[in-house]
């Protein structure tokens, strides 16, 4: 008995201490750093997210590095979209499954205002399953493909149904439908997703 209370015990002792450890903040800027925690037995990857959102003349950051377990948003590659003139977001995932590996900070995409000769149709919806009436945006920098998402964003205990399309970064097409945990209190559970390269301005597109 003495010989069996022992293996459990070291059984005990070498499980908890292979346990990940990440680093744990959250900030409104782009950038965060936090204490090292050790992550729960179903969490195996550390992960950090970085989104700006423009909405008009105001601007606003988030960042997080947390503990989660292993996400869709592992696959994602950083990107940047613009749904009007006016309103934009990009932002950066990182995942890695080592101690503290989610100390480096990832950049976000490069954004810029130069027009790249394509175009996309453009739409921004809150509160609606569907875009009923569709702009045309003309794409700028490195947003050469043109999206239409639909889904609902969770924010802790705020919901918001979304429709949106405009132009965005190749990085955009890693989007699928589905739930997407971007962070324990953001989720997007996305319920259309459409994205393809976009075309010249002046050229017909019957369908995105």
């Amino acid at each position: 008995m003495p010989g069996f209370v022992l293996f459990c015990l070291l059984s005990a002792f070498l499980t908890s201490g292979n346990s990940l450890v990440c680093e744990v903040c959250k900030s409104k800027e782009a950038s965060c750093s936090g204490t090292l925690q050790t992550c729960e037995d179903s969490e195996h990857v550390c992960s950090t997210m970085v989104a700006e959102y423009r909405i008009g003349g105001i601007m606003f950051t988030r960042s997080f590095k947390e503990c989660m377990e292993t996400s869709p948003i592992c696959d994602f590659i950083p990107f940047s979209m613009t749904f009007r003139p006016s309103i934009a977001m990009r932002t950066t995932f990182n995942c890695c499954s080592t101690d503290g590996c989610n100390s480096v900070q990832p950049e976000l995409p490069e954004v810029s205002r130069t027009p790249n000769g394509f175009e996309c149709p453009s739409c921004f919806a809150l509160g609606a399953s569907r875009c009923g009436y569709m702009d045309t945006l003309q794409c700028s920098g490195n947003e050469d493909h043109c999206f239409e998402i639909t889904g609902t964003l969770m924010i802790g205990n705020f919901n918001f149904t979304k429709s949106s399309a405009g132009c965005g970064t190749a990085g955009t097409c890693s989007k699928k439908v589905g739930s997407h945990r971007y962070s324990k209190n953001v989720v997007d559970v996305l319920t259309k997703v459409k994205c393809s390269p976009a075309l010249q301005a002046g050229s017909t597109r019957t369908e995105l």
